[in-house]
């Protein structure tokens, strides 16, 4: 690989394409970094340009999205209410007895805990008494991260790199550089050398339908 990409490695008495104090070079480097930090100038004023259009037309559209909720609602307070034919009765308050208004007393309580504190729900009060309690509560706090879905987008969400912008025109830009690193050509004679799981033989069908006349749909079992 290091001999494709740099040729076939030299001999010592071959000579250096780029000696150390090559005055060509020395000549074209202030150049070249002129022409680079002027062409990076003229990129980060073009993003900033385009950064600043995207806002313009969010802020356009949120206001158009607005403007049509707003005349929706509009609308649907102008609708009349519809009357129901039946007349009805209005619902009085039951009487709670002691015992009833305790127990519903106690569920509320359970359940505002609940929402409010994730400690709680998990059986623990406000003070940790151990450290193996704290190591509980810790557990018990990744297990309810690890159950929500914005935690876990965001930790498998990948990077978009930046697009590709050309600073002096509008068009498209793609890149040259042509990444064929891992690149498997003919995959069904590299991965499936030695088999073909499409090809089943007699035997092999027999026992799928018996074990699948077993295990309906339970792919895992068969």
């Amino acid at each position: 690989m290091h001999s494709a990409i740099f040729g076939p490695p030299g001999t010592l008495d071959d000579k250096l394409w780029l000696e150390e104090f090559d005055e060509a070079s020395e000549r074209l480097r202030p150049r070249l970094m002129e022409r680079e930090v002027a062409r990076k100038k003229r990129l980060h004023a073009k993003v900033e340009t385009l950064r600043t259009q995207y806002r313009s037309l969010d802020d356009e559209w949120q206001s158009h999205c607005a403007r049509l909720d707003r005349i929706a609602e509009l609308r649907e307070n102008r609708r009349p209410a519809v009357q129901s034919g039946g007349v009805s009765t209005p619902v009085t308050a039951q009487p709670v007895d002691d015992n009833t208004g305790g127990l519903l007393a106690s569920m509320g309580m359970g359940r505002a805990n609940r929402r409010s504190n994730p400690a709680g729900f998990a059986g623990f009060g406000d003070a940790v008494r151990s450290e193996a309690e704290f190591l509980e509560i810790l557990a018990s706090l990744e297990t309810a991260d690890m159950q929500d879905p914005n935690v876990r987008a965001a930790r498998t969400t990948a990077t978009a790199p930046d697009q590709l912008i050309n600073p002096d025109a509008d068009e498209l830009m793609f890149s040259d550089y042509d990444d064929d690193n891992g690149f498997v050509r003919d995959p069904v004679a590299f991965y499936l050398s030695e088999f073909d799981p499409d090809v089943w033989s007699e035997e092999e069908k027999a026992i799928f339908d018996r074990r699948y006349t077993l295990f309906p749909k339970q792919f895992g079992k068969i």
